[in-house]
């Protein structure tokens, strides 16, 4: 199915590209868009080798024939490549367009808009960047979690060196929150382990301590002061 234009009586300046949607979903949205004036581009899977220009049949863009689908490395979950791509919408128009399509129950998880940097990208290179940029901002959040568990948690049971090592870790992850950088996707994962280990380090500790607590016969002690690992 090549790309087609569903046109509306006058031809806007404002259009959508909407790419993978089913059939019920997109002629939702299409409804949504003629209630706007605004145009619709239909593509499938097969245009994905084509870029966003020559999709939304802009001039020194030509679409290659026969090329085929071009499947990105890393597609993002959820409802697949669905994606609508904006373009010629004022800040304004597309959040009213964006708030209206939701409120139609016809919203598309991801969504973009055209630029003069992405118009020569082929479909398959922008899913591969929302894709990035997705599992990014999923470690981000992944890492704002383990840090604020760790900081919760009581490391005094912990030997020194470990103890060092939670520190090390908390520490890592508060520089990179400070200042988020895609290129330190590396460095995430690495962080995100060492939060794990040191997390699982202080739940098994308290689990043997508990254990030699009760064969003890749960005597009296005085609870120590919590040491602080920031």
């Amino acid at each position: 199915m090549k790309a087609h234009v569903r046109k509306p009586a006058q031809q806007p300046k404002e259009t959508a590209l909407l790419f993978c949607l089913k059939p019920e979903k997109r002629e939702s949205v299409c409804r949504v868009l003629d209630s706007f004036g605004a145009k619709a581009v239909i593509a499938g899977p097969e245009d994905s080798s084509q870029t966003l220009g020559a999709l939304l049949g802009m001039e020194g863009f030509p679409r290659h024939e026969g090329s085929g689908s071009e499947t990105p490395e890393a597609a993002p979950s959820g409802d697949g490549n669905e994606i609508i791509v904006f373009s010629g919408f004022e800040r304004s128009r597309l959040d009213a367009l964006i708030a209206r399509l939701k409120s139609a129950g016809a919203s598309v998880p991801y969504k973009a808009v055209l630029t003069a940097s992405n118009q020569g990208w082929t479909m398959a290179h922008l899913l591969g960047e929302i894709a990035a940029e997705h599992n990014f901002f999923s470690k981000l959040n992944q890492m704002r979690q383990l840090t604020r568990q760790l900081l919760q948690s009581d490391p005094q049971r912990l030997s020194e060196s470990d103890r060092a090592e939670a520190v090390k870790a908390v520490n890592s992850a508060n520089a990179i929150l400070k200042k988020p950088d895609v290129s330190d996707l590396e460095r995430m994962e690495m962080t995100i382990a060492a939060l794990q280990r040191s997390i699982a380090m202080i739940m098994a500790a308290g689990m043997t301590a508990g254990a030699a607590g009760g064969e003890a016969g749960g005597s009296a002690s005085t609870p120590e002061e919590k040491p602080n690992i920031e």
